[in-house]
């Protein structure tokens, strides 16, 4: 781009005509801006008696619409140059733009910054009963029902569960493990397909239940039958 060269004041005047403002306007705009300028010292910025702050002449070349300072005071555009999302709008429009911008801000609707949510009460620490003996995912063992310790959970634990107990074989891997917890809520019956803690006749389970039958989710294990003279019950459904 080839450019007259003009001094800054000379060239000062011509972005202000070449906004469309008067010295009055841009007057009224820069105290909307909360850096008030005098007409007076507008003309002596321009004639080249004084010169503005740097403060001043950047927000003047905001009001007259200068994307690229450099561009537009020497003819060289600027090596990096960000994209405005205000190109193709006029002072005039960059100024509503702005103030629709700020108004934006200032909404939680819209705005990126973090707005404080409700206070929440810490959660109270709860114990359950870690049941000692452990259940049988395999050939089973007794669940006593005073064989228990108390075992500190934190708020990961579902509020629903009722007890606690540990695993102990194979037979239904890969889901549970060889001394691993699970959860367990208490409730006297089960859907097929669900998964639970069972009594039958003298020994514990971790099983699914599915059609009379107590199953493993390892296939290497043959399924239990649950016969009608034999001393079943159900301690409740595995939720962790």
């Amino acid at each position: 781009m080839v450019m007259k060269k003009m001094k800054l004041n000379e060239r000062l005047k011509q972005l202000r005509k070449d906004a469309g403002l008067s010295q009055e306007q841009v007057s009224e705009r820069m105290a909307q801006r909360n850096m008030p300028v005098k007409m007076r010292t507008l003309s002596d910025w321009e004639t080249g008696r004084t010169k503005p702050s740097v403060e001043y002449f950047m927000e003047l070349c905001d009001v007259y619409g200068v994307h690229d300072v450099r561009l537009a005071f020497t003819g060289i555009p600027s090596v990096t140059k960000t994209v405005d999302i205000l190109d193709g709008l006029n002072p005039h429009g960059r100024d509503h733009a702005k103030q629709l911008i700020d108004m934006l801000r200032g909404n939680t609707l819209f705005s990126s910054a973090p707005t404080p949510g409700p206070s929440r009460r810490p959660v109270a620490p709860r114990s359950i009963r870690l049941y000692e003996a452990p259940v049988s995912a395999g050939k089973g063992s007794f669940l006593y029902g005073s064989d228990f310790e108390t075992m500190a959970v934190d708020g990961t634990v579902p509020r629903d569960v009722s007890f606690a107990v540990r695993v102990h074989g194979d037979s239904m891997e890969p889901r549970f493990v060889d001394g691993q917890i699970v959860f367990v809520h208490e409730q006297p019956t089960l859907y097929d397909g669900e998964i639970g803690v069972f009594r039958l006749n003298e020994d514990a389970y971790l099983k699914k239940l599915d059609r009379g039958q107590l199953m493993s989710l390892n296939p290497a294990y043959d399924p239990i039958p649950i016969h009608d003279h034999d001393d079943f019950q159900v301690f409740g459904k595995v939720v962790g």
